[in-house]
């Protein structure tokens, strides 16, 4: 694992490194594709989880360039909007469902 004063460029740290970018550009991707044309929230949460993974092991090691506390701290708020178009969702149904 690197530290802050010498990164590790291995071949290997390269490539983990390179998965995870591509985990991580999957997921986002796959966010948005589950809201077009409304938000499935249950596939947006699974991948949320699947994006935090891939950002969580990304930073591992590189914390002294990019704050982990802020790249969570976004997801959190994307968890947030789920949570609320969730509620939303449900409201509309129980209004729909009344009538």
């Amino acid at each position: 694992m690197p530290s802050d004063s010498s990164p590790d460029f291995s071949v290997e740290a390269i490539e983990a490194t390179v998965l995870q970018a591509q985990a991580l550009t999957s997921a986002v991707d796959a966010l948005a594709a589950d809201s077009v044309d409304g938000v499935d929230v249950p596939a947006c949460t699974a991948s949320l989880a699947k994006l935090r993974d891939a950002v969580s092991a990304l930073l591992q090691g590189y914390t002294a360039s990019v704050s982990s506390d802020a790249a969570h701290g976004a997801m959190d708020g994307i968890q947030v909007a789920l949570d609320l178009a969730a509620a939303q969702h449900a409201e509309e149904e129980k209004e729909k469902n009344k009538t």
